[in-house]
């Protein structure tokens, strides 16, 4: 009987063998395994990372798209794409320039009204004439008085006059400066002391929603970033632009050597303080406070984060913000620049 089994097994094995049939024996199913975790990225800065450098630009019908791809200070290349509207990048550029000209034609309107106004309240409308040329360009004066008027009502008349002159005199180069301030305020500058000033902070917040789809742009670059991490991507991004110095007049105005932001990004070239305005534009988003930094004949940028070990920051009150050196070319990670002696500084907070 065991024998006849065996034989009828081989006959049974043979056959299937000719036949090219394959016999597979059952498996356990294996036990499910959990998915590896991704190796999370060091929160620390490599010391050295390179550049990219690349840089497109193409029009649409009503907005420059540009493509930047860069290395950040992780070490992770990125190819970012973005969207700025003509029309913002038009009002950006055409609106910043200091022009002497057009602060006295701005002014001439307004201080002639207020001249006016201060006639009219002493009774001296028919009498004096004023005619205001502008804040910078001062005015002209004459006055006359009836001739049916008797010896001493003409002299006190006279001395009258010559009183408000006097003080209107006064009064008008305090008008002129307050109108002179605030027509180089639209103009991108603050006047301090009767001298101009770039109004870096006004110029980075009036950028802010201009540059707001580059600002999320960078933010998708990095998914799962830290604030860190965020801060070394968008710092390597405005470091791989071009490093140029503007020119001292753009269209007639006065630059006073800055890009605006929305210039910067459209044409891939900035020095130092028109990237630290730009940085602040982009950065301010993100809701973490910054602080534009000016030394003489240059500008840092602070950003508020927990420093590194070794990481150079400035402490203001109770708050620390890391250094950061955005001019470029070279790539200097946050806090890899340290800072000494006196400086000034604008702090930028995000708006709620």
């Amino acid at each position: 009987m065991k024998a006849g089994c065996l034989f009828v097994l081989l006959v049974l094995v043979l056959v299937a063998a000719g036949l090219g049939l394959l016999v597979v024996l059952p498996r356990a199913t294996p036990a499910p395994q959990p998915e590896p975790s991704p190796t999370p990225l060091p929160d620390t800065y490599r010391d050295w990372v390179g550049s990219l450098n690349r840089f497109r630009r193409y029009e649409t019908q009503d907005s420059y798209r540009v493509t930047y791809a860069f290395i950040d200070h992780m070490g992770r290349s990125h190819e970012v794409t973005c969207a700025i509207s003509q029309a913002d990048y038009r009002r950006e550029t055409s609106s910043y320039g200091y022009g002497k000209e057009a602060v006295d034609a701005g002014s001439r309107a307004p201080l002639q009204r207020w001249t006016d106004g201060e006639l009219r309240a002493r009774g001296f409308q028919s009498e004096v004439e004023i005619a205001v040329k502008g804040a910078y360009s001062g005015y002209h004066w004459g006055w006359e008085l009836p001739g049916a008027m008797d010896a001493g009502e003409r002299e006190r008349r006279k001395r009258e006059i010559e009183a408000f002159l006097k003080w209107y005199d006064a009064a008008f180069d305090e008008q002129s400066i307050a109108m002179r301030a605030a027509l180089v305020r639209e103009q991108g500058f603050r006047l301090e002391n009767n001298v101009l000033h770039i109004d870096y902070t006004a110029i980075a917040e009036r950028a802010e929603p201009d540059l707001e789809d580059c600002s999320r742009a960078l933010e998708r670059a990095g998914p799962g970033y830290t604030r860190r991490q965020q801060l070394g991507l968008f710092l390597a991004f405005l470091q791989e632009i071009r490093y140029e110095v503007p020119p001292d007049v753009v269209d007639g105005r006065e630059s006073f050597g800055l890009y605006v932001p929305a210039e910067v990004v459209v044409n891939d070239h900035g020095d130092c303080d028109s990237k630290s305005a730009t940085f602040a534009s982009l950065w301010l988003r993100l809701g973490t406070p910054v602080i534009l930094i000016s030394i003489p004949k240059h500008m840092l940028v602070g950003v508020e984060v927990k420093p590194g070990p070794r990481e150079a920051f400035v402490r203001i009150g109770n708050r620390y913000f890391v250094l950061c050196e955005v001019a470029g070319p070279a790539k200097l990670h946050p806090g890899e620049r340290a800072l000494s002696g006196s400086f000034e500084y604008m702090l930028l907070e995000p708006k709620a």
